[in-house]
């Protein structure tokens, strides 16, 4: 049986001290237990603005896809820090719909990817 632990990452030390956790409690988890990680960003949402083009027509621009690859980068080279430990890690890059908060998108990956464990380090200011 996969244990799932989703880790919500920001790009802060604060989140990544959730990690010490992690790697801790895999150590407890059994031979026959596979673990897989989910590290997971939410970023955005981002603007959209509107471009003429040579025609005159009006196309919109929306400037994810360099912060998305960005935050990416990011989750995989954590990743790679956890490679060792011999669990499963993907990574995951979520863009926060308008009006839908952060914390809404990481209860609803935990649904979605059935979780069994969310693990982060959290400001204590809003939210989760």
């Amino acid at each position: 049986m996969t244990k799932k632990i989703l880790i919500p990452l920001d790009g802060s030390i604060l989140s990544e001290e959730a990690l010490h956790y992690v790697e801790e409690m895999i150590i407890y988890f059994t031979a026959e237990e596979k673990v897989e990680l989910i590290l997971f960003q939410v970023i955005g949402p981002f603007l959209k603005h509107s471009v003429l083009d040579k025609e005159g027509q009006l196309n919109t621009v929306e400037e994810m896809d360099p912060a998305e690859q960005q935050a990416l980068t990011y989750l995989q080279e954590v990743g790679e820090k956890l490679k060792n430990r011999g669990v499963d890690i993907n990574c995951e890059v979520v863009v926060r719909r308008t009006g839908i908060s952060s914390a809404e998108e990481i209860l609803r990956v935990e649904r979605e990817r059935q979780v069994d464990l969310i693990v982060m380090s959290t400001h204590g200011r809003r939210g989760i």
